[in-house]
């Protein structure tokens, strides 16, 4: 197995565990697995490192009805509210249909203005997502960033 081949099982596994156990604010594995391999690290030593956590995959979790109502009318109203696994529906259904360009255009300009707290944990996830050119990661990084919306002054969730 390669070392993109290694990195990518890594990230898959990453977010299998998240999906069930929603991100933690410290969960840094997905931007410390890109910058290793960026940085020339084998599959043994990414695979160390990953080896650190448990990411056993916890399965889904139960479905909680009023998170899994979001749409491109709602999207921005239901920021922080916790929605991670909607969101990652949402912005995969969302990336699918429009584009990574696109959704990115329409999105990161409402999520700027939430870059507070553990939100500014997933603007770094987005960039490095973008950085390693990986959809599913950036994926999560939006959904996560949703989620974990804070708003800024001025914020205003119907423009």
């Amino acid at each position: 197995m390669t070392t993109k081949e290694t990195l990518d099982v890594l990230l898959t596994k990453n977010r299998n565990h998240e999906v069930a156990t929603q991100p933690g604010v410290n969960n840094h594995v997905p931007m410390v697995l890109i910058a290793l391999y960026r940085l020339g690290a084998s599959s043994e030593q990414m695979t160390r490192y990953v080896e650190r956590f448990d990411l056993a995959d916890a399965g889904q979790l139960p479905v909680n009805l009023r998170e899994s109502v979001i749409t491109r009318d709602n999207w921005n109203s239901r920021l922080g509210q916790d929605a991670f696994s909607a969101y990652v529906e949402f912005f995969s259904e969302w990336m699918n249909d429009a584009g990574m360009d696109a959704v990115l255009r329409e999105a990161v300009p409402v999520l700027m203005t939430g870059v507070c707290t553990a939100a500014y944990h997933a603007l770094l996830r987005l960039a490095y997502a973008l950085d390693y050119g990986s959809w599913d990661e950036a994926v999560f990084a939006l959904a996560y960033w949703a989620a974990e919306f804070y708003p800024g002054p001025k914020f205003n969730p119907d423009a």
